[in-house]
């Protein structure tokens, strides 16, 4: 699931997103507030990572490359 805010040019997202694949959604300020208040994320990137059970195991502030994150989602499923 990818999540961004107003802080990326929405036509810049909606052509990206086809590239990347997955889960994507563009939020208001509202909820981007909500949600970063909620989560305790005070940057962009930040990856939350949670088991095969839905529990949270680990919080990422900048992205380790495909390699080392292919294997951190690999160990939690």
């Amino acid at each position: 699931i990818y999540i961004t805010n107003t802080s990326s040019p929405k036509g810049l997202w909606e052509k990206k997103i086809h590239e990347i694949g997955g889960e994507h959604y563009y939020l208001t300020e509202d909820e981007w507030g909500y949600l970063s208040d909620s989560f305790n994320i005070s940057t962009i990137s930040t990856y939350l990572l949670y088991d095969s059970n839905g529990v949270f195991k680990n919080k990422i502030k900048a992205y380790p490359g495909n390699d080392k994150m292919r294997k951190m989602i690999e160990e939690l499923l």
